[in-house]
């Protein structure tokens, strides 16, 4: 949940990132720069307001909140 708008909210799953603009009423997609179906492990965003989430196989990525999407670190 994004510290600065709660309606803001980030999500990982088995097949990816999903993110939402309206406190979790809909979801859409947010894998942009990730490969299809990718289990993520771990979701964090930093101080600075970057993004980072950890994926199966010891992957780590991260993306600006603003413009969601990924790069691999």
């Amino acid at each position: 949940i994004d510290p600065e708008d709660a309606e803001n909210v980030f999500v990982g799953t088995e097949n990816g990132v999903f993110h939402s603009t309206d406190g979790g009423q809909t979801w859409e997609e947010a894998n942009q720069g990730l490969e299809y179906g990718r289990q993520v492990r771990s979701l964090a965003l930093s101080a600075d307001r970057t993004l980072y989430v950890g994926l199966m196989g010891y992957e780590v990525y991260t993306s600006p909140m603003d413009s969601i999407y990924w790069e691999g670190v």
